[in-house]
């Protein structure tokens, strides 16, 4: 039900920062203190659709795949800028809605975005 909600919002609603709108985002992420409201904002989204996408339901997770497809999940999650608040909620939304999920996912492994995805942990891991 959420995600047929989802699905038919319009682009007020739906804050993904993804195509032309993909450096807002960034720059949202490198304001220095506190969160804005625009920013957290997207991350419930994000987070909300992680948690529909949790299970095997393949309806959701083609329904979340047309709001946020993986190749804009990976562009932020490995943008330089991305902030470890972000990083999670993407996390989470690339496992529940690509990795564990009910569709046939040969496609996701296929693509060399995985080994982008490492090489970006990789280099978190070597910052902390």
């Amino acid at each position: 039900m959420v995600m047929n909600e989802l699905a038919n919002a319009g682009d007020e609603v739906l804050l993904f920062y993804n195509d032309n709108s993909f450096n807002t985002l960034v720059g949202l992420m490198k304001m220095d203190g506190s969160l804005s409201e625009d920013l957290l904002y997207h991350i419930n989204l994000v987070d909300l659709l992680s948690v529909c996408t949790e299970g095997r339901n393949v309806t959701t997770e083609i329904k979340c795949h047309s709001l946020l497809p993986m190749d804009e999940v990976v562009r932020v999650l490995v943008h330089p800028d991305c902030i470890p608040q972000v990083k999670n909620v993407y996390i989470r939304l690339l496992y529940s809605c690509y990795v564990d999920c009910g569709l046939d996912n040969k496609e996701t492994f296929a693509k060399d975005h995985m080994w982008s995805l490492f090489n970006s942990c990789c280099t978190d891991i070597t910052k902390v």
